[in-house]
């Protein structure tokens, strides 16, 4: 079968020698079992050509299914793919045969299977390897004969970079690369498709027949097309069906075109590792040490001439710009730079009178020495950050303040900095002082003046729940917060307020490496998404998705047996999480 009969039997228009080069690469990779890799922008086609792909094949006989990835739940989608077991999960009344089952002896069409969890991935990559599989929920391996061909409109080679693809799934995938090209690298195409749909509409809604004239066929003909042949079968309907003029120009279809945004200007793309909320405070940080050292090297040299020569008129002309700074700094003196006659405030150095006794202490003058100080940024930034503690007897909050960071930034110092020490002596030395300590620091970082804690219920969001998984989460958050801290719980507007729901509640099988002793694990996953206030401190709030799960297993007894006590082992886990977020430990 030529080219032309292959474009006659499935309904393919045009003539670019891009699409007869994909339709030849189809028509030769069919009669084999080769694992193909179809790649193209979305609406270019690349169904039809997975069509071509099983009908020319020795399995055209064979079931034929597609199957988008991208559509089917990731909680699911194992059980879609691979069938289950009764019982393997919540819901699963009886057993099913998955696609792969179904399809045992003909050609199964994955789209968009760029979109697959990467634990899908290691399951489809061993199927593609030995033709082997495992139920969701059964430790019995199966074999099928299944011919694969893949669909993607994303970078897979980006994506296995990325990490969202498995590498050896993609080489695995790519035995041959078929790329379907685009409408806009077709350009002679693109009025031969508009007269086949506007023909196909005008007969189906019995409607006259649509004409372009010759500055709309160009319009046609330029235009980008980012939705490929959907988007110009689109349009062609709409022309059939809402345009009253039967004889289209450029300024008429230009209304069901939409209009391209052209932007040529560079853009800055910052570094993926660039933090701009760390390095700006790092900058000013460094800003504000390098000023201070500034200053206390002219001061030194100030006060040793002053020592030296006593406040004669050399002294003040050579430190006129620094003595000017400070007198508008401190004084709030706004006179000029010179150096006045009679200064504001004249500078005086007493000199000692002996009064004759011989206690008194002799006075000897020495020369000057400036001391080399450390130029060690760590060391700069661990002495401020001590002294504010210091000054504010280990109120980190207080000292954040004083500092200009926030509390939690705060504390990575001084853990980065290995001061968790200077807190606890500075406690020790408050409790020895008999200061009145409201509480200790037995797991949280608490403000000392938030007193009170309100959990609202999480409500169940998520399509498939145990039934009392909502009341189970909310009491252990508020076990564990009554056990941990001295906060009061109280029903509505507390200092602290908790609040979410259950977003997720998916059973599958374990993503672990095909062949090892777990390959038959089940693994229920629990996910949440949680928001707290803290009316005390705004900084802490946050809103956040926290997800744990747990593996089993379902041969010796079913979910049903086990499932509640699999629930409590992972509510355990999400509580802590929770309670570590709200709460950062020392």
């Amino acid at each position: 079968m030529d080219i032309q009969d292959i474009k006659n039997r499935f309904s393919i228009i045009g003539n670019s020698p891009l699409l007869h080069r994909a339709i030849d690469v189809a028509r030769q990779v069919a009669p084999t079992d080769i694992t193909v890799l179809i790649t193209g922008e979305s609406g270019s086609g690349k169904e039809v050509f997975s069509q071509i792909i099983h009908q020319l094949s020795a399995r055209k006989h064979g079931p034929f299914i597609a199957v988008n990835c991208g559509a089917i739940p990731e909680g699911t989608i194992d059980s879609e793919l691979f069938g289950h077991e009764k019982g393997s999960f919540t819901g699963a009344h009886e057993a099913r045969k998955g696609y792969f089952e179904v399809v045992d002896g003909g050609t199964i069409f994955l789209d968009e299977v760029g979109e697959l969890p990467l634990g899908t991935q290691a399951r489809l990559l061993r199927v593609l390897e030995s033709g082997e599989y495992i139920r969701v929920g059964s430790s019995k391996v199966q074999k099928t004969d299944v011919r694969v061909v893949a669909a993607t409109n994303v970078d897979m080679y980006e994506a296995v970079q990325k990490g969202k693809f498995r590498e050896d799934l993609y080489y695995r995938l790519n035995t041959v690369p078929l790329r379907i090209p685009p409408l806009r690298e077709r350009k002679e195409d693109i009025h031969l498709l508009f007269r086949k749909f506007v023909a196909d509409f005008t007969d189906k809604y019995r409607s006259p027949s649509i004409q372009l004239t010759a500055d709309a066929q160009q319009l046609l003909t330029n235009y980008s097309w980012p939705g490929n042949v959907r988007q110009l079968k689109n349009i062609a309907e709409q022309l059939a069906v809402l345009e009253r003029e039967r004889t289209v120009d450029a300024a008429t279809l230009s209304n069901y075109i939409p209009r391209e945004a052209h932007n040529h200007l560079p853009v800055h793309v910052p570094s993926a590792s660039q933090n701009k909320d760390d390095f700006s405070e790092r900058d000013l940080l460094y800003k504000v040490l390098f000023e201070m050292k500034r200053d206390m090297v002219e001061l030194k040299k100030l006060v040793v001439q002053l020592i030296q020569n006593g406040a004669n008129r050399n002294v003040l002309s050579e430190n006129s710009p620094y003595i000017n700074q400070l007198y508008k700094e401190v004084d709030g003196y706004t006179g000029d730079s010179s150096i006045p006659t009679a200064p504001p405030h004249a500078l005086t150095i007493h000199q000692p009178t002996s009064t004759g006794r011989s206690d008194e202490f002799e006075i000897q003058p020495q020369e000057a020495e400036e001391v080399e100080e450390s130029l060690s940024l760590v060391e700069k930034e661990s002495d401020l950050i001590r002294k504010a503690l210091k000054k504010h007897k280990g109120k980190r909050k207080s000292a954040a303040q004083e500092l200009g960071i926030s509390e939690r930034t705060l504390y990575r110092k001084i853990k980065d900095l290995n001061l968790i020490g200077i807190i606890w002596i500075t406690f020790l030395f408050l409790s020895l002082q008999g200061c009145g300590i409201k509480y200790s620091f037995t797991g949280g970082s608490i403000p000392q003046d938030m007193n009170t804690v309100t959990v609202h219920i999480f409500e169940n969001q998520a399509p498939i729940v145990y039934p009392t998984l909502s009341e189970t989460l909310t009491e252990g958050l508020k076990t564990r917060i009554r056990t941990r801290s001295r906060l009061s719980q109280v029903a509505n507007d507390g200092d602290g307020i908790f609040e979410g729901s259950i977003t997720y509640y998916t059973i599958g099988p374990a993503a672990v490496e095909a062949g090892t002793d777990r390959a038959a694990l089940t693994r229920l996953t629990i996910t949440v998404n949680v928001k707290y206030t803290n009316s005390i401190n705004p900084e802490d709030d946050f809103t956040q998705s926290f997800s744990r799960y747990k593996d089993f297993s379902t041969a010796v007894q079913p979910l049903q047996a086990q499932e509640e006590q699999i629930i409590k082992d992972i509510v355990d886990m999400l509580t802590e999480d929770i309670y570590n977020r709200a709460f950062a430990n020392w």
